[in-house]
């Protein structure tokens, strides 16, 4: 132990009310940073100055640190009783983390309940910190990395559930990944709450080669709504039925479940004079080919979203997505397109009776 001095990894205490205040957002900032010990019954100055009862001191830890602090630090701690001087003092060793980042309950997962080490002080995060936490602690997928947004509804959600009969249960977010194992909630939470931060914007051309369009429509909130308000919205453009309506649903539904909602890029949707399209965020997944899903390979880029959208009825588990849209479109007489590009990927819904059929357009991959 060193005695004489604080530093980024060791952190001296005399035990009082304060210590039961501060020593959370201590065990905190060692989490978040490079782990390090504090040692209770010792000043600032490095003086041994002992406590009265250890183990009722060990005891008041263990039992506080759970109700402080989130996610659960038990785990990374390890409380020793040590003699020095002749006198008992406490030393707590923490060790990094590996859930990051660690945030004081009371305060949740902002810059004033999450505290990192620096030099020999902890000190709150900026947000862009606390985002980096986020990103480099888990290489879990997207969707089941702890949201950092904690303050979601889900009023969108709960109509939905209560439209498809299904009874919202106390473990019904866990059991479709919204909420994780450390009770809080995923990204996949963050895409179905209405707090959702991507947005499905359609624009309606006069011509075929505008760049100016004359009407254009943002859907907000869960991605639930977007879906449905996005439908309605096309449908109303589709008087004539130029489109089968099925078609225009699933192409709509592939752009939603599909994309990327780590890129902040929203989803596009233009509609020509003779012509629809979906452009979305994200490559293919893995080594995937367009000429893969034309045979009916499947790979879901955001499984816990596709799996609440078939649990609420508004898709189904067939997994054969683009060679619907081609067969409901050879149906109709009309012909779909698709081009998969280095980060996006791009549906083409084309006009019925324009002249072009299924077989005069091939599916373009690699654009």
């Amino acid at each position: 132990m060193h005695r004489d001095e604080q530093t980024e990894f060791i952190d001296l205490r005399t035990y009082s009310s304060s210590l039961r205040v501060d020593i959370s957002k201590t065990v905190v900032a060692f989490a978040n940073s490079e782990g390090g010990d504090i040692y209770i019954g010792v000043s600032q100055e490095g003086n041994i100055i002992g406590v009265q009862d250890t183990d009722a001191i060990i005891a008041c830890i263990r039992t506080k640190l759970p109700k402080e602090v989130m996610p659960d630090v038990l785990p990374l701690i390890e409380l020793t009783t040590l003699l020095v001087d002749r006198k008992e003092i406490i030393k707590l060793s923490i060790d990094a983390g590996f859930d990051k980042p660690y945030f004081l309950t009371s305060h949740g997962m902002t810059p004033d309940g999450v505290y990192m080490r620096d030099d020999h002080l902890s000190r709150n995060p900026t947000e862009s910190e606390i985002r980096e936490m986020l990103i480099h602690s888990s290489d879990q997928h997207w969707e089941c990395q702890r949201c950092f947004n904690q303050g979601l509804t889900f009023r969108t959600l709960d109509a939905a559930l209560a439209d498809a009969g299904i009874e919202k249960t106390e473990s019904l977010y866990s059991d479709l990944k919204l909420i994780g194992r450390d009770g809080l909630y995923t990204n996949a939470a963050l895409a179905i709450s209405d707090q959702c931060p991507h947005s499905t914007v359609i624009k309606v051309y006069e011509l075929k080669d505008s760049s100016v369009s004359m009407i254009s429509k943002v859907c907000k909130g869960s991605i639930i709504n977007q879906y449905k308000e996005a439908f309605i919205f096309l449908d109303s453009q589709n008087k004539e039925r130029e489109y089968a309506p099925d078609s225009i649903r699933e192409a709509l539904l592939n752009s939603i479940l599909h994309r990327d909602y780590s890129n902040p890029i929203n989803n596009m949707i233009s509609r020509y004079p003779d012509r629809l399209e979906f452009l979305s965020p994200g490559a293919l997944p893995g080594n995937l080919t367009i000429e893969d899903l034309f045979m009916g390979a499947s790979v879901p880029v955001n499984p816990n979203i596709m799996k609440l959208f078939i649990t609420l009825h508004l898709a189904d588990m067939t997994g054969f997505g683009i060679r619907k849209m081609q067969i409901l479109s050879n149906k109709n007489k009309t012909c779909a397109s698709f081009h998969a590009a280095e980060d996006s990927f791009l549906t083409i819904l084309h006009k019925r009776n324009d002249g072009r059929y299924p077989e005069d357009l091939t599916p373009i991959t690699n654009q």
